[in-house]
């Protein structure tokens, strides 16, 4: 079965197409659980800000755009902010009351850092501050952390955390704590602190997963890449969809092309079974905007409108027809991206919102 919060899988080089990297991730929560796709703009405000369970620290933060479930409070499964920095949610277990949550550190951790090693500090310096001491039963998570050159795994048991540095090849993140022997950042005194919890008896090669959990496996569930540029965009949709990831469960899905030298692009379904969903386009811009029909409107409804539409789909009578768009969409935006490198004045800020409401017009 999949991991409890998310799928995480990405592809570096040399095998990503375009010199840069990709990265997917399903989300799997609640059966038909309802998921946002939210834009925030940067902003120079420090004031403390209250996150599920705590006050944290201001810091001015990045623009970002977020995927997650709706009425979770700040927080996201996973998302990317304006200096091609993506952060995405792969397992969490045994939370704490009083702590932040795994999906606050998403957020927390794409508003404050500029690339993913910047990211992976964010994160730690808040873990260490605002995390809870436990041993075996502490709150657990981890994530995968990646910026158009490098990907990071990441993981938290309670108040410490460890991460392991990824340049090259391609990886899925073992559902569980995925960061074993290779360390290469991590919490202060780590391994002294693991002994003294009784995780670890000081004897070996310290294994941070195996310290705080069980040691887990995870693979691609297709053909993984073969030859220098093989793996591309619609490689990563391709492998989301792949029957082994439990469609059933799946309630949103978001993919990332990084690049280091153009505009990286954020594809985001917002609507559940990958295989049944479409989707669609982001680009960072000064004036950049996102249909009101991916946000839940608290005062009228508990569903997205775009939720509500594709809730209602017969896939059999518009699913060539969406499959067609997408396809149309992927090859037109590939397009304009190779020409530019960057996205201002391309007439890009409204690019999702078009795509959210050419959909919406085949549900109706």
């Amino acid at each position: 079965m999949p991991s409890e919060c998310g799928e995480c899988f990405v592809v570096l080089q040399p095998f990503a197409e375009d010199g840069g990297v990709i990265y997917g991730r399903n989300s799997y929560t609640a059966r038909n659980e309802v998921t946002e796709v939210l834009y925030f703009a940067a902003s120079e405000d420090s004031a403390p800000k209250k996150y599920t369970n705590v006050e944290v620290d201001g810091a001015p933060a990045r623009a970002v755009i977020l995927n997650r479930p709706a009425n979770v409070g700040e927080g996201a499964d996973s998302g990317a902010n304006d200096k091609g920095v993506v952060v995405g949610l792969c397992f969490t277990d045994n939370e704490a009351p009083d702590a932040l949550v795994a999906i606050d550190l998403v957020r927390l951790g794409l508003e404050r850092g500029t690339s993913a090693g910047e990211a992976v500090d964010a994160i730690g310096v808040l873990v260490e501050k605002y995390g809870r001491e436990g041993g075996s039963e502490a709150a657990k998570c981890s994530f995968i952390i990646c910026d158009p050159r490098e990907a990071w795994f990441f993981s938290v048991a309670g108040n410490l955390w460890a991460a392991e540095q990824i340049t090259e090849g391609f990886r899925a993140s073992p559902r569980g704590l995925n960061v074993t022997t290779k360390i290469d950042k991590c919490s202060s005194n780590l391994r002294e602190k693991a002994q003294s919890l009784g995780v670890w008896d000081g004897s070996g090669e310290f294994n941070f997963a195996a310290a705080f959990s069980s040691v887990t496996e995870s693979s691609f569930p297709i053909n993984t890449p073969a030859a220098e540029g093989d793996f591309t965009l619609t490689r990563m949709f391709q492998l989301l969809r792949a029957e082994e990831l439990h469609q059933d469960t799946v309630v949103s899905s978001h993919v990332s092309t990084l690049s280091p030298t153009g505009v990286s692009c954020h594809w985001f379904t917002a609507t559940p079974n990958t295989r049944e969903s479409v989707f669609k386009p982001f680009v960072f811009t000064s004036s950049a905007r996102i249909s009101p029909l991916t946000i839940l409107d608290a005062d009228k409804s508990d569903h997205t409108l775009l939720f509500k539409y594709h809730n209602a789909r017969n896939w059999a009578a518009v699913g060539n027809l969406l499959t067609s768009l997408e396809e149309t969409c992927v090859a037109e935006v590939k397009d304009v991206l190779a020409t530019i490198t960057d996205a201002e004045n391309h007439e890009l800020d409204d690019l999702m919102k078009d795509c959210v409401e050419a959909e919406v017009k085949f549900y109706r």
